[in-house]
């Protein structure tokens, strides 16, 4: 079912799940009892919230959403739109990653974009996408842990495209 959470959320999802540097990015302010609200700068949060709250947490659910996101950005405007979907409670991670990516690139087709680009924000999916393929091991792990640092992932394949050796960092052994 199409999920649309309220607008105004409570701050401290948002802070203990992701942490006190998305702080600066939301737009807060306070209710009258003190607590402290943002304009919902994220879909995913509330969305997995809610089925949680919904009394049956273990029940397998899809949900699909479509609406306006607030965000504090150095580009662009502050409001902006959210398309996503969620699937919770499978058992099968693997096959419900794939089914839920060949429902973007589904839905990407019938919208017309012929190019996409795909960013893949979980990172077990991230390293199994690398695991299959067939990357030189040492290359796999540098990838791997480059999760989440955009420049530094860039230049790493750039390095690896022209047949440079992997950087050796602090973390190797």
């Amino acid at each position: 079912p199409a999920m649309e959470p309220e607008i105004l959320q409570p701050s401290r999802l948002f802070l203990d799940l992701i942490g006190e540097d998305i702080r600066g990015r939301m737009y807060l302010t306070s209710d009258r009892a003190g607590e402290e609200l943002c304009l919902r700068p994220d879909y995913t949060i509330p969305v997995c919230r809610a089925h949680l709250d919904g009394g049956a947490p273990e029940t397998p659910a899809r949900y699909s959403y479509c609406g306006k996101v607030f965000r504090q950005r150095q580009d662009g405007a502050g409001e902006f739109m959210q398309a996503g979907v969620e699937c919770l409670g499978r058992a099968d991670l693997e096959a419900a990653d794939a089914d839920t990516l060949a429902l973007s690139l589904s839905a990407l087709d019938t919208l017309g974009v012929t190019d996409p680009r795909i960013h893949i924000g979980d990172e077990a999916l991230f390293r199994a996408v690398l695991g299959g393929l067939n990357l030189p091991a040492v290359w796999e792990r540098r990838l791997g842990d480059l999760f989440g640092e955009r420049d530094r992932l860039d230049a790493a394949i750039r390095a690896m495209r022209s047949g440079g050796a992997a950087e050796r960092d602090d973390t190797s052994s």
